[in-house]
This record gives C-alpha cells, structure tokens and sequence, in this order.
C-alpha cells in the first residue's frame, strides 16, 4: 500500500499487491488487483498477468474464464514475438544471426507450451469438479466440505460487476435474467 501511495504510476506494486492477497488466500481481491495492473495495451508483460488471472480464476473455481486468461496471454505471445522476429528480420542495419531469431521462436514455443499447459490442468480442475458434482448428496457435501464451503452456489455475472463481496448471514435477491 505504502509502494502504491508512493508511485501510483507504476504497475508493479498494484501487481505485488494482487500476489499478497493471491498468497493469502484471497482470491477474489487478487483477481481485482490482477486486473488493475493489467497494461492498457497488449504488451508483453500482460502475459505474465494472465497467467497469474488464470491461476486465480481456478482457485475460485471459474474454470472456463482462467482458460479464456490462459488463451489471450498465447495470443499476445504470439503477436510479441512475431512482431520482434519480423522487426529484426526487416532491420537492414541490425541483421540477426539466425541463432538469435531461433532462439526467440524456441522462447516463444516455451512459453506457449507453459499456457498450454495451465489450459489443459483447467480443462483436468473443471472435470474433476463436474465429476464429483455429479455424485449423490452425500458425496457433495463430503467434497464441498473438503474445499471449505458447505453451501456452494455458483452466481453468474460477478465478473463483470467488480466481484462484489459476500458475507455469511447476508441476504441476496436473485432476480432470473430472461
């Protein structure tokens, strides 16, 4: 906090904050914090940031959004290195050696093997949580009591209205979209 009073301008303690409340255990702040240090434009660094949304978006059990973080961190990946690898190629004063732009593709190939990866470990989360959810009563309350939470509904749209906070014994009114 004291970092961001300090230099407000600069992501990098808006994103250390997201990561203390990510190793807290507080994910849905982590999540708010992630998103805030997000970049304006599709940089390079923003792929980092969405693989830590996608590891945060599986902690809360929204598995289809931490697949869509995992997705556009390869697509700005991609759009990276491309870019870097067809500036130097074009560059008549800077010619790359051929082991330069190799190694940039085998950088680019790791890193979008590492997202691929999160997304397929996603895919395996999402399964096992349908798996179990499918299962009688009794092995639902068994599972949801393991993961901490005896009474687990999932309430769409939250994303998209900054994750409002729910607290035990608040009441709700749930109104069916149509």
């Amino acid at each position: 906090d004291k970092a961001l009073e300090i230099y407000p301008q600069y992501h990098q303690p808006i994103f250390n904050k997201a990561k203390a409340y990510y190793y807290a255990g507080m994910y849905s702040e982590a999540l708010q914090w992630f998103n805030k240090s997000k970049f304006p434009h599709r940089a390079i660094d923003n792929y980092v940031i969405l693989e830590w949304i996608g590891d945060t978006l599986n902690e809360l059990y929204r598995f289809d959004k931490a697949i869509e973080a995992y997705s556009e961190a390869i697509d700005i990946v991609n759009e990276n290195y491309e870019h870097t690898i067809n500036f130097h190629k074009e560059q008549r004063w800077d010619s790359p050696s051929d082991s330069y732009l190799n190694s940039l593709c085998v950088e680019k190939n790791e890193r979008i093997s590492g997202l691929k990866d999160r997304i397929d470990y996603s895919n395996k989360l999402k399964r096992e949580v349908y798996i179990r959810l499918e299962d009688d009563s009794d092995e639902q309350r068994k599972f949801l009591k393991n993961i901490g939470k005896e009474n687990f509904i999932t309430i769409t749209g939250t994303y998209f209205y900054d994750n409002p906070k729910f607290e035990k014994g608040m009441k709700l009114k749930l109104i069916k979209e149509e």
